[in-house]
């Protein structure tokens, strides 16, 4: 169907600056910094994380100091790199710590991960405090040289069994290697123990802590994660290092399965002696952040469009925040989520806000926004199959359920939405979405209704103007 262009009325729009423009998207998908940035009240649980680590083997002669793995644990989106951010913040000023980052996923080693990450860790001590890890920077140059030496020599000889050239990717080396590298490596003659005693010695004696923070584990490959897992428990075991581990642990235990023999939910408990699971947004915190983010969207457009954002079929002088915040938990699962929605729908309300005319209602715009961004297969279903969205049929979306029972799921004959309805039923994770009863009552909302006036979504006047980037 086609939109009418003898609208009754049209809403002028004043034509946008440069500066406007630059506001269009909003959000950039960066972690917050620091606590002051905090909407969430992660920043109490950062400063417990910093101060125990602070008091992690304090007092301890460096015979006893051992290392630690912290593991943060939460879904993508939940804000780990947040907290680890805050969690920095609250030690960076602190003198007897030296944080070290380290992204594993920004190199392409193979196996050669183990020689990288100790360097890496040299290179970046050197930076930050090279006269109170003299000794600890050459230990590392050297213990990196070493483990060099063996991937080397198992490569170019090709006379190491995997075994024993497995020591680049975190495995102790055998007696065959050790004799090798007494032969070929020149200034690493010391054996892996002599050299791995004599780095332990040197970062026992320190009274500083390395945090090593590695953040987006879960963005490896399984054989990977199995590296850096090794690397930290077997041959970055020293004193006064700490481990910061990031990750959400469903995807690792799942890459941990698919590359072990064992289980990766126990793979992962031999290493990670600290997990720390991060409490998820509550509802009423996600509600607050897009109420904000929604009003700042309205506030950047022209005055003469307010009335527009206030629908009286969603309830008495209903604003978009009372549409769009009982998808909190639902579609909007954490601040991720919000953000991305906000920076998709200023930027496309813009667009439909900017020939002088507005055919659309900017509430059920940012409705169907959302089901475009969060169940692209039920938005595809509404643009595909309108008239069926606006038959009584559609009133009760329990009916959906039912819908195919009286289709022969196998007869040839089905037409196109026939077969649209069924896949829609057959999908569970969609159906289940469609069905709650937040997002069953917004859609018959926006389409039950005959009534026109305000360039409703219910209109089919005004359907494919919410298709378009233009109005």
């Amino acid at each position: 169907m086609t939109a009418n262009k003898k609208a009754t009325s049209k809403v002028k729009v004043k034509k946008e600056t440069d500066n406007e423009v630059s506001k269009i998207i909003r959000h950039d998908d960066q972690p917050i910094k620091s606590s002051g940035e905090d909407i969430l009240g992660r920043a109490k649980f950062s400063k417990y994380l910093a101060k125990a680590i602070l008091n992690w083997g304090a007092n301890l002669p460096p015979k006893k100091k051992e290392s630690l793995v912290i593991g943060i644990n939460a879904e993508w989106g939940s804000g780990k790199s947040s907290v680890i951010n805050m969690t920095e913040k609250e030690l960076e000023n602190n003198k007897n710590v030296v944080i070290i980052k380290f992204n594993p996923w920004a190199f392409s080693a193979g196996n050669n991960l183990g020689p990288l990450f100790f360097m890496e860790i040299s290179n970046q001590l050197e930076k930050k405090d090279k006269k109170g890890f003299v000794a600890t920077i050459k230990g590392l140059r050297n213990y990196s040289g070493f483990m060099i030496t063996i991937s080397t020599l198992a490569n170019s000889l090709g006379v190491l069994s995997p075994e024993d050239a497995a020591i680049a990717t975190g495995i102790t080396i055998s007696a065959n290697a050790e004799k090798l590298l007494k032969q070929y490596g020149g200034k690493h003659r010391k054996s892996e123990k002599e050299t791995r005693e004599l780095l332990r010695d040197e970062l026992g004696k320190q009274d500083k802590k390395i945090v090593v923070v590695i953040d987006d584990i879960d963005r490896l490959t399984g054989p990977e994660v199995k590296q850096i897992l090794r690397l930290i428990r077997v041959n970055g075991d020293f004193p006064n290092m700490i481990y910061l581990l990031a990750f959400d642990r469903l995807v690792i235990e799942k890459l941990l399965s698919s590359d072990n023999d064992t289980s990766g939910k126990d793979y992962l408990e031999k290493i990670v002696q600290v997990n720390l699971q991060l409490p998820a947004a509550k509802d009423e915190e996600i509600y607050k952040f897009l109420e904000q983010e929604l009003d700042i969207i309205k506030q950047s457009l022209p005055k003469d469009l307010w009335k527009y954002f206030k629908s009286s079929e969603f309830g008495s002088e209903s604003d978009m925040i009372n549409v769009l915040g009982p998808m909190c938990g639902t579609m909007f699962k954490n601040i991720r989520d919000v953000k991305r929605f906000i920076n998709s729908l200023n930027f496309k309300l813009q667009q439909v806000c900017n020939e002088g005319q507005v055919l659309v209602s900017p509430v059920d715009f940012a409705a169907l926004e959302m089901i475009r961004l969060f169940v692209p297969t039920f938005y595809k279903f509404i643009k595909d199959y309108p008239n069926f969205c606006y038959s009584q049929e559609f009133d009760e979306l329990e009916r959906l359920r039912t819908y195919s029972v009286s289709k022969n799921r196998n007869m040839p004959n089905n037409t196109p939405l026939e077969e649209a309805v069924i896949q829609t039923i057959e999908n569970k994770e969609l159906s289940k979405i469609i069905l709650e009863t937040e997002f069953k009552d917004l859609i018959i909302k926006m389409f039950s209704s005959s009534n026109s006036g305000d360039y409703r979504m219910r209109d089919s006047e005004f359907f494919d103007s919410y298709f378009t980037l233009r109005a």
